[in-house]
């Protein structure tokens, strides 16, 4: 039979689903001399931290008396917690490791056995990274440049690596000019909120250049500067991206004044496609060959209109976007002249990549392995060259068979996505892959002319060993539903009728580095 659930869990955005564990009675025995059980903990834990790891281990200890979970680090071992034949078959614990030798330091966890007589087996060990506690102090200004004769603010804030504020007292802050000279300085400053704020006023004459603010072992830079605020600017609205097969391209520059209004007057782009180096031989420079082009261009001035911009649609034909010869990008530059003034802005210049691969596909919520029997549920994604989704297209599945290949077409939906379920009862094999074409075929090579690319895609399968034919998964989340309320967790989960059927779920949730 099969079916899907839901959980109900409270989850913060930054946290995801780690695994998910399903025990059946008389299902997870894996030899008839070594007892069943599973560790989870991170592969970094941290000093000053409480860390958490859990543990599914079945009733059955296959004739040993106990089981235990040993944590060894250059200061010694110690006992983590014991399994007894009547411990529950999943526990959490958390501990602290003892403080590293250095920054870091490896160690190891270590699963053991424990018979009568004494004697202790290693049933699994793993090598770990034991870490000091991660602490940062920020240091900011309420500003990146000044004038002479401004006030400077100063913020400084220590964090650790939850984000958390750390309360600090800094021991000496100090402020220096370009020449490295202490104008001011600061001992013992610190303050009950964590945020500590302290400010510097520059004089009339100060020094032009970069100023150092460093508290303890951190340090930021701003500047001083007799800068004056442009009286307009000038702006390119253009794609940043465009097909080898477009025949043209919008695209407008505008001038606004500081308070909002437009500017008016006249405004100039430029469009270039730039000609790629050749080189024939290494004693050679650049190829110069007769009738051979330059560098492509074109350019347009005219009047602002009455909305404050230069409209224009610009026919590609002017360039060459399929020619080897030339780069696939354009750079756009473009400046905007104040009317009665002759005052001009230029914009910050702006490129369009050409791209010649019109489609992409790609495999989404895919699990890397596939279970023998259990079906396989995966998507694909088609998307244009930039980044819309397509709707309404035919997408290709190549599926290994039992003889051969098969396959199976299927038509995205509005999102352009593609949702599918495969039998994987013909996949004998520890390795298979999956293959995702569309109807187009892709030009052949041309070393004169840049050839036209369609999406495609493949994902390469391991198979997963289990002595159940039982299968268990977590649906995936869209990260933008997350919130910090309930959030709704669904499984699908397929129970085999031929198989004892009482269940247990078990799942973990982990956030950043540890698990909650």
């Amino acid at each position: 039979m099969s079916r899907s659930g839901d959980m109900g869990r409270g989850m913060g955005s930054r946290m995801w689903l780690l695994c998910l564990l399903l025990s059946m009675d008389g299902i997870l025995v894996q030899s008839s001399k070594i007892p069943s059980f599973a560790l989870f903990i991170p592969p970094d834990m941290y000093h000053g931290l409480n860390n958490l790891f859990c543990m599914h281990s079945s009733p059955d200890l296959q004739g040993f008396t106990k089981m235990t979970v040993d944590l060894k680090t250059s200061s010694g071992s110690e006992t983590l917690y014991t399994v007894q034949p009547d411990s529950p078959t999943w526990h959490c614990t958390s501990f602290q490791p003892p403080e590293p030798s250095g920054s870091t330091e490896k160690v190891t966890i270590a699963v053991h056995g424990h018979r009568s007589d004494g004697e202790k087996v290693e049933l699994s060990s793993k090598e770990l990274t034991a870490r000091k506690k991660k602490i940062a102090t920020l240091i900011q200004t309420d500003k990146a440049m000044y004038k002479p004769g401004q006030k400077v603010n100063i913020r400084m804030v220590t964090l650790d690596q939850d984000m958390e504020v750390q309360k600090k007292t800094y021991q000496l802050v100090e402020l220096q000019d370009p020449q490295k000279n202490r104008l001011a300085q600061w001992k013992n400053v610190s303050d009950d909120s964590g945020i500590t704020d302290i400010s510097y006023q520059l004089s009339p004459d100060a020094a032009l250049g970069k100023y150092t603010v460093k508290a303890d072992d951190e340090q930021m830079v701003f500047s001083v500067d007799k800068y004056v605020l442009p009286k307009f600017g000038t702006h390119i609205d253009c794609p940043s991206s465009l097909s080898i097969m477009d025949e043209k391209v919008p695209m407008s520059v505008s001038g606004l004044y500081t308070y909002g209004e437009r500017v008016p007057g006249n405004a100039t782009i430029k469009i270039t496609q730039k000609k790629r180096p050749r080189w024939r031989y290494w004693w050679r420079s650049e190829e110069k060959e007769d009738g051979k082009k330059g560098d492509l261009s074109y350019t347009h001035t005219a009047k602002i209109d009455s909305s404050g911009k230069l409209q224009l649609v610009v026919e590609l034909s002017h360039f060459d976007l399929r020619s080897s010869d030339y780069v696939r990008e354009l750079q756009v530059e473009a400046s905007v002249e104040e009317e009665g003034t002759e005052i001009k802005f230029s914009a910050p210049k702006k490129t369009i990549q050409i791209q010649s691969q019109l489609t992409k596909l790609s495999f989404k919520d895919c699990k890397k392995y596939y279970q023998p029997g259990a079906l396989y549920s995966c998507k694909l994604v088609l998307e244009s060259y930039d980044g819309k989704r397509l709707s309404g297209k035919k997408v290709h599945l190549s599926i290994p068979k039992k003889e051969g290949t098969g396959k199976e077409t299927y038509i995205t939906d509005s999102a352009g996505e593609v949702s599918f379920q495969l039998p994987t009862s013909e996949w004998n094999k520890a390795h298979i892959s999956l293959r995702a074409t569309t109807d187009e075929v892709d030009e052949p090579y041309n070393s004169n002319k840049v050839p036209v690319r369609y999406g495609s895609a493949s994902l390469y399968l391991q198979e997963l060993h289990m002595t159940t034919k039982s299968s268990l998964s977590i649906r995936s989340i869209d990260s933008s539903a997350i919130t910090f309320g309930p959030t709704t967790v669904s499984l699908d989960f397929i129970i085999r009728t031929d198989e004892p059927r009482d269940l247990e779920v078990h799942f973990l949730v982990r956030r950043a580095d540890t698990i909650e």
